[in-house]
Parts: structure tokens; C-alpha cells; sequence
């Protein structure tokens, strides 16, 4: 994983202790803006996952994703 999987915050606090089958939800913090399609491909391996990205988080503008995000552990 590059220096972007490094910047993972934590898993996102779900509503019960246990384990429920559903996807494991990370947060990510950008250290600065970053396209959201880098960030897909980084995490992903996979660039056309950034519209993903982009519906779950409300993302303004695809070009410049800087505030924390969730994304889909795989």
C-alpha cells in the first residue's frame, strides 16, 4: 500500500460490538487536497471507483477532496 493507505485514520465507530457481515467503513483525513480519483486508485486499485467515493461523501468538487471521508475497506 502507498503513503496514502498510511494516512487511514481509524474504523468508523458502528452502532454495535459485533460483527454484523457488513463492509468495514474507514475514515480518511487528506493531508492536502487530493483528486478523488487518486485517492480510488491508491486505496482501490481501481480509479473508476471514485464516483463511489464521491456519492458516499458528498464530495463538492472531485478535483479537490480535503476534508476527512469515508471510504469502503476492501
Amino acid at each position: 500500500c502507498s503513503r496514502l493507505c498510511t494516512r487511514i485514520v481509524s474504523p468508523a465507530k458502528s452502532g454495535s460490538g459485533r460483527r454484523s457481515g457488513l463492509p468495514r467503513v474507514v475514515q480518511y483525513d487528506p493531508p492536502q487536497s487530493v483528486p478523488a480519483v487518486l485517492i480510488a486508485y491508491e486505496f482501490y486499485g481501481d480509479a473508476e471507483l471514485d464516483e463511489d467515493i464521491i456519492a458516499r461523501n458528498g464530495t463538492r468538487h472531485p478535483l479537490f477532496v480535503s476534508e476527512p471521508i469515508e471510504l469502503i475497506s476492501p
